[in-house]
């Protein structure tokens, strides 16, 4: 049998401790024990002792250096380590990371909670299925949050710092303040190009509110950069046929006066002179006109680019970028326009060179990407990728929220993931909850209430 120590002086906490310990390991066949004091801990159980499986300690019991004296503790006992600690402890957890812990759980302690937490810490890599709390099993999205760090920003695009990997013409979203549009605050960009220390991204879609707000932080700032913006690595045309179809016939002629005003070699394709029976071969089509992907496959040619002036960006997803390359909101401001024109197509000689303002734009930014949810409950999540992420990896994931403006974001632990793919070519992955407080919790079931809602109103 293997053995579970808790250590905790508090009255009434030790007893909701020993209660739910006692019943965990009367379930998985363990012995339990426990102690008030880590010193009483070191005094009766000796370093290496190959039955300890888990060992349960309050924050308070660590020092000044928590971090120091859990490293300790797991270099000596080799045994995996749950931190207690109060919910209004003033500690921040920036680098828990670093924390060789497979948990914290906090008090006072949620009963259902503490059980299953306790389950996932003693059953390490199996996929769990919950005893105390229930899984639901639905199809959702989750997102997952990683830090990035820009440099440089202009009206069409940003630079971040290299930390991580991003695919050429892949488009991405990003959260950050700059970008506040009423409820919402992400961009969607497309990673154009990439140097030794940064990659390129041109914005794919931008509100007006954004934009505006971008060219106030440009227009004030005094950290001007000359700087060599290489626009898409995939456009290498020095000349491009262009049609325009707008429903008003005097921002066409306008749009194309000003590209040939800009730009040497763009040619525009008069729409009334297309043979309706043959593919059109365009390299840059601007239109209001709403597409669906069979009329773009049966009417244009492959390779073509695409702006399309839309009512509405805010329930963007990723799959819009398959036949839009940008995505403007219903409004044409032509300078904006001609800008990324540039960068769509950097290859285009200017008739009179104009550089792209650039200015220092220190600041984190947050890249977010959605992970498809199959099932979920308070203390676990399921999810599918393409690509198995690493056993141990922590990951900081929020619930969609209808205001970006009040995102909270929470930590998870990568607990399983299966060996071989599933037929459609995807990896189950199942993360346990990390740290979770009861605002967390509550969110948590809102948000499983509000699914469940959805899906029986769908049914």
């Amino acid at each position: 049998m293997s053995l579970i120590v808790a250590i905790e002086l508090d009255p009434k906490c030790a007893k909701d401790l020993s209660l739910g310990c006692y019943e965990v390991a009367e379930l998985l066949h363990h012995d339990f024990t426990l102690f008030q004091t880590l010193e009483g801990f070191r005094k009766n159980i000796s370093p290496g002792r190959k039955d300890l499986a888990l060992l349960i300690v309050p924050l308070e019991e660590l020092g000044l250096n928590p971090l120091a004296s859990l490293n300790e503790i797991k270099s000596k006992y080799g045994c995996d380590i749950v931190v207690t600690v109060f919910d209004h402890s003033p500690l921040h957890f920036d680098d828990i990371e670093l924390w060789p812990i497979v948990n914290f759980i906090y008090k006072a302690f949620d009963d259902l909670i503490l059980k299953e937490h306790l389950r996932f810490a003693l059953l390490p890599n199996q996929k769990i299925k919950t005893e105390y709390v229930h899984t639901s099993e639905v199809k959702s999205t989750i997102e997952h949050l990683q830090k990035v760090e820009a440099v440089l920003l202009s009206e069409t695009g940003f630079k971040i710092k290299k930390s991580r990997d991003f695919v050429v013409a892949d488009n991405y979203k990003f959260y950050q303040p700059l970008f506040t549009d009423q409820f919402a605050q992400n961009v969607w960009a497309q990673m154009v190009n990439t140097d030794t220390k940064h990659y390129e991204f041109i914005f794919s879609e931008l509100s007006k509110a954004s934009l505006l707000q971008i060219r106030n932080k440009i227009q004030f700032s005094e950290s001007y950069k000359n700087t060599t913006w290489m626009g898409r690595h995939t456009a290498p045309q020095k000349t491009i046929q262009v049609l325009i179809q707008l429903k008003n016939p005097e921002s066409v002629l306008d749009l194309q006066r000003l590209f040939e005003s800009t730009f040497a070699g763009v040619y525009f394709i008069d729409a009334k002179l297309l043979d309706a029976g043959q593919k059109k071969e365009v390299d840059l089509l601007i239109t209001d006109r709403v597409y669906t992907d069979d009329e773009i496959k049966d009417e244009f040619k492959e390779g073509m680019s695409k702006v399309s002036i839309v009512s509405d960006i805010s329930e963007t997803k990723k799959e819009s970028f398959v036949a839009d390359t940008i995505r403007v909101e219903n409004y044409l401001d032509f300078a904006f326009i001609v800008k990324m024109l540039k960068q769509l197509f950097p290859k285009l000689v200017e008739n009179e060179p104009n550089p792209v303002a650039a200015v220092e734009f220190i600041e984190p930014m947050t890249l977010t990407e959605n992970l498809a949810v199959v099932d979920f409950s308070e203390a676990s999540i399921g999810f599918l990728s393409s690509s198995p992420m690493a056993i141990g990896s922590w990951l900081n994931i929020c619930l969609p929220p209808n205001d970006e403006n009040a995102l909270k974001d929470f930590k998870a632990h990568l607990h399983y993931v299966d060996k071989t793919p599933n037929a459609d070519g995807f990896y189950y992955h199942q993360l346990v909850l990390f740290g979770m407080k009861d605002e967390l919790l509550k969110q948590m079931r809102l948000w499983a209430r509000q699914k469940f809602v959805s899906i029986r109103h769908t049914e």
